[in-house]
C-alpha cells in the first residue's frame, strides 16, 4: 500500500507515519491516500525526534514514545518473506505489522494470514503466524504454548532443504580429531500383533523405538590413522 497524497499525489518519504496511522484507523475506499482526516489522526501519535526515512532506532523510538503500540517488520526479499524486526513489547494494546520493500519502503500488511498463507500453500483457510520463526498454527492456544518456547530465541525463519538435496562435509581438514567418535540416531519400526477376541481376532502394529549407535576408536597405522568400529 504505497500511500499517495490527494493535493501532490505522489510518494512520501514518511511511509512508515502513514502506514502506522492507516493501521490504526482502516477504512475500507482508498486507503492509500493521504487524506486531511488521515493527517489529523497523526496528531494522535508521538512521532517527535524520528527521521524519515526511518531506521530500526526510529522505530525503537516510536515504541517508547507511544507506550501502547509494537510495530513488526517483515522483509520481502528474492519472493520470500523473512522476519526483520520483531518487537519486545508483545503485551501491548496495539500491533502494527508492516512489509519492507527492496527499496526501502514500508507498506501496511492489512491480512498477515492471507500474505504468509500464500507463501506455503495453495489452500485458503485463516491460519495464525509465530512472526519470530513464521511457523503457521489452526488455534491460538498452539500458539501460546509455542510462543514460551520460541520466545527464548531469535527470530529467524526456518527454510528446509530441497526435496532430495545432500549435506557434504568437504574441508576434511577442518574437522576435529578424537580419539573415540560416537554416532547416534533414533529410529522407528512397526511389530504387527494379534488380539483374540471371543468373536474375532483383531490384527494391529506397535511402534517400538530404537535408539541406534555405534563408536569408532582412532588408531594410528603406517600410512596415517583409520577409524575402526568398536
Amino acid at each position: 500500500m504505497k500511500f499517495q497524497s490527494e493535493k501532490k499525489n505522489k510518494e512520501d518519504n514518511q511511509c512508515f507515519k502513514w502506514s502506522i496511522v492507516r493501521a490504526l484507523n482502516l477504512v475500507k475506499i482508498h486507503p492509500e491516500r493521504i487524506t486531511k482526516q488521515l493527517e489529523e489522526q497523526t496528531e494522535t501519535l508521538n512521532f517527535d525526534g524520528i527521521a524519515f526515512p526511518v531506521c530500526w532506532k526510529g522505530i525503537d523510538k516510536f515504541e517508547k514514545q507511544n507506550p501502547k503500540n509494537s510495530v513488526n517488520v517483515l522483509g520481502y526479499e528474492e519472493k520470500n518473506i523473512q522476519p526483520l524486526r520483531i518487537s519486545k513489547m508483545t503485551e501491548r494494546e496495539r500491533e502494527v505489522n508492516l512489509l519492507l520493500l527492496e527499496d526501502k519502503h514500508y507498506v501496511l500488511i492489512n491480512d498477515l494470514s492471507r500474505l504468509l498463507t500464500n507463501q506455503m500453500t495453495n489452500h485458503t483457510e485463516k491460519k495464525i503466524f509465530c512472526l519470530r520463526c513464521l511457523n503457521s498454527f489452526t488455534k491460538k492456544e498452539v500458539l501460546d504454548r509455542h510462543r514460551e518456547y520460541c520466545g527464548k530465541h531469535d527470530f529467524v525463519r526456518i527454510t528446509m532443504p530441497e526435496k532430495g538435496s545432500t549435506l557434504e562435509l568437504k574441508n576434511h581438514k577442518h574437522s576435529m580429531r578424537v580419539p573415540i567418535a560416537v554416532y547416534a540416531d533414533f529410529e522407528c519400526m512397526t511389530k504387527p500383533i494379534q488380539r483374540k477376541l471371543v468373536y474375532r481376532t483383531i490384527s494391529n502394529a506397535r511402534t517400538l523405538r530404537l535408539l541406534l549407535f555405534y563408536c569408532l576408536r582412532r588408531e594410528k597405522t603406517g600410512t596415517g590413522f583409520v577409524y575402526k568400529t568398536i
